[in-house]
């Protein structure tokens, strides 16, 4: 049992049944908000706004495939809609609402100030520590996970490999969904012989390697944010929630990538994929890779000690009344 009272609630996207908790025992709440400030801002205009063409104050043009899947027209998913549209409006209510977001000043400082009457604390990138030290990654990645493909890129030349992930998968029941290895087995001898296939790997790992010269990402924040954070250019393959819009902001804000464009059915054919790649690793390769690096200096200054993001927290902290040592 801790004797200590509880100063503060901070809680994310997902449990919007806590910050109402929180009212109810007249205790301070703060929201992590775990998307880009941009995205939130969407959120919070879309609500106040009636404005089908999206155009939002002190935000640039949005094209519907711009927006958080949620926000679509074509939109199924409402209880998802519901949950980001409800907590926006449990904000609306607060006196002076502050939000912690993992993102830092430098790289959405427009967006961070974008609503006037509500204080964005940029706290990140919350990521490993070894991404700002340069230190190896943590115990929990043992050589014996790493060593296969970190040898086969080791093998490679400098930024001639392009690494592909769309996040992680968990099957709810064990032996009932083949795995993605399983489907492409038919196959995987062919595409082995130019690359490598595996089930898992350390991301960090990965994109930090010399030899990775490209990602090709579905801009969850998190992988967009460690492409940024180890200056890795990327072809950008958005699907759902956030992601639209975290692709828009690698795009045409970042200049650190290349979208693909989905022909008229919605789908995104091979030859279109094959255009960013080139895109990528040939045409635009020197000025993406120049952006890049410039905004992994910007992350690492933020997020290490004594950079912005952690006088941010400290700040933070400080309003608290903790005791901060």
């Amino acid at each position: 049992m801790v004797d200590s009272p509880v100063t503060c609630l901070i809680y994310t996207i997902l449990p919007n049944w806590a910050p109402k908790v929180a009212r109810r025992f007249h205790l301070p709440s703060v929201l992590l908000w775990i998307q880009p400030a941009f995205v939130f801002d969407i959120y919070y205009n879309y609500s106040t706004v009636n404005n089908s063409v999206f155009e939002f104050p002190n935000l640039p043009s949005l094209a519907i495939r711009d927006l958080p899947s949620f926000l679509s027209p074509s939109n199924t998913n409402k209880a998802a809609q519901a949950v980001y549209l409800e907590l926006v409006e449990f904000l609306k209510e607060e006196s002076n609402p502050k939000i912690l977001v993992n993102t830092f000043d430098s790289l959405e400082p427009e967006f961070l100030t974008a609503i006037p009457n509500v204080e964005m604390v940029a706290v990140g990138p919350l990521l490993p520590a070894e991404i700002f030290t340069g230190s190896e990654p943590g115990k929990d990645i043992s050589r014996d996970q790493s060593s296969s493909y970190t040898l086969w890129l080791d093998s490679k030349t400098e930024s001639s490999v392009i690494y592909v992930s769309f996040g992680t998968m968990r099957s709810k029941i064990e032996g009932e969904e083949e795995t993605e290895i399983e489907k492409i087995a038919s196959f995987r001898h062919e595409l082995e012989e130019v690359g490598m296939i595996v089930s898992w790997c350390s991301q960090i790992e990965v994109l930090r390697h010399r030899a990775v010269g490209c990602f090709v990402t579905h801009c969850g924040w998190s992988s967009s944010l460690e492409s940024l954070v180890l200056g890795v250019p990327v072809v950008a393959f958005p699907m759902w929630s956030d992601q639209p819009a975290n692709a828009k902001l690698l795009e045409e804000i970042w200049k650190t990538g290349v979208r693909v464009r989905e022909n008229s059915e919605g789908l995104v054919e091979r030859g279109e994929i094959k255009r960013c790649l080139e895109a990528v690793m040939e045409e635009k390769s020197e000025e993406l890779k120049e952006n890049a690096e410039k905004w992994k200096r910007l992350a690492i200054e933020a997020g290490g000690e004594g950079g912005t993001s952690d006088k941010n927290v400290e700040a933070f902290v400080k309003t608290l009344c903790f005791e901060v040592v």
